[in-house]
């Protein structure tokens, strides 16, 4: 690998003791929010840091949910707020289900509850639509965080979606996103699947985003991306493999590229701490590059 682009591997860690990402100074609140048309979960984790720091916007990818993220949103002590928008791909409906519709319903969200520029960070399909989101409104994106994300080159190990999978299936399905399937692939994830996949609707949406992040390649547009960009990759994943991540480096001008040992496709769920360490680390540098501006300035 040229020198140019070899990423920094970051080594296995202690775990973190505990209390570290759970702070008692945080307070969480959650709320639905109205946007295009669709009921949106949101939740907002409050009380890292003062008023003068960063809002972190998080985008979860296709079975993602807010409470996925908590321990690394606890862990962002950094930031003035962090906000977890639950995108319910498989609600959606006519041009909403597509890359480009949720990237709407995100920019629709910022418009309306936030003034300044924020980071954004996306796993998986919600990294795709923030890198979409940093194209349309660069004005908005302080900096971007793609962790695992979509849009190039993909991989299904399992195939394509079935219309009425078995619990086995989804068994094998949910442990090719992770380091230890063992760990993270529950009954209660398994259960929650299933019952969704039981509604006709629901996997009708879920194989039309799947197939719209698909379509939607990144790779011409990437160098239109003038934002701050740091991507982590788990070394062990399988969906959105090395290639990747390094075909996102190579495109992004302006990116730093971080790996993740013992880790899959979900680092927020597998190593959530480091996560959030390095997005700490990430925020921070913009701030010292916007300091230097404007002392020189």
């Amino acid at each position: 690998m040229p020198a140019a682009l070899a990423p920094n591997r970051v080594m296995p860690e202690p775990p973190a003791p505990f209390g570290w990402a759970w702070s008692l100074s945080h307070q969480t609140s959650e709320r639905v929010e109205r946007l295009r048309g669709v009921n949106v979960p949101v939740t907002e984790w409050v009380g890292g840091g003062d008023e003068l720091d960063p809002v972190v916007l998080l985008l979860p990818g296709l079975l993602g949910q807010n409470r996925h993220w908590s321990r690394t949103a606890l862990g962002l002590r950094g930031a003035s707020r962090v906000i977890g928008l639950e995108i319910p791909y498989t609600q959606l409906t006519t041009e909403n289900c597509s890359i480009d519709g949720v990237t709407a319903m995100a920019a629709e969200y910022l418009d309306r509850h936030v003034a300044g520029p924020v980071v954004v960070v996306g796993n998986s399909v919600g990294g795709h639509v923030a890198a979409r989101l940093a194209m349309l409104r660069p004005w908005r994106v302080k900096g971007l965080v793609l962790a695992g994300a979509g849009g190039l080159h993909e991989r299904q190990p399992t195939g394509e979606v079935v219309t009425t999978p078995s619990r086995q299936w989804l068994r094998e399905r949910f442990g090719c996103m992770f380091h230890r399937p063992d760990v993270h692939v529950t009954d209660e994830e398994l259960d929650r699947a299933l019952a969704m996949f039981a509604q006709r609707a629901c996997t009708r949406a879920f194989i039309r985003m799947a197939r719209s992040s698909r379509d939607d390649q990144l790779e011409e547009a990437l160098p239109s991306l003038q934002s701050p960009t740091l991507l982590v990759w788990g070394e062990n994943d399988i969906i959105t493999p090395e290639e990747s991540a390094l075909a996102f480096h190579r495109g992004i001008r302006n990116s730093r590229l971080r790996w993740l040992e013992s880790c899959g496709h979900a680092p927020m769920i597998e190593r959530p701490e480091r996560l959030a360490s390095m997005i700490e680390s990430f925020i921070e540098s913009i701030d010292r590059h916007d300091a230097c501006e404007d002392h020189s300035a």
